[in-house]
């Protein structure tokens, strides 16, 4: 299945990802109005870099920002030992 979303990975800029955990997430923003996007976290297939990536609806600019930051290898453990059942108390 092709990746819907403008998923790039930040080390290489590679488009091949595999998309670990992705979900929705809803807020306010600084103005104080609903906004929301989605969040999750990839692995790229061609560097092995593990990243957080996400989207944001700008309701001044009135479209959707998108960003990806590379994750640490503590985030990255901590994520799996959540995944796996593991300790969620350190973040």
């Amino acid at each position: 299945m092709s990746n819907p979303l403008p998923i790039k990975c930040p080390a290489c800029n590679s488009d091949e990802v595999d998309v670990l955990t992705a979900g929705l997430w809803d807020g306010v923003d600084k103005a104080g109005r609903g906004t929301g996007g989605i969040a999750g976290i990839g692995t790229c297939k061609t560097c092995g870099a593990h990243f957080d990536y996400f989207s944001v609806q700008d309701r001044d600019a009135m479209e959707v920002r998108y960003g990806c930051d590379i994750m640490t290898g503590e985030r990255w453990e901590w994520h799996m030992s959540i995944r796996s059942g593991g300790n969620n108390s350190a973040a």
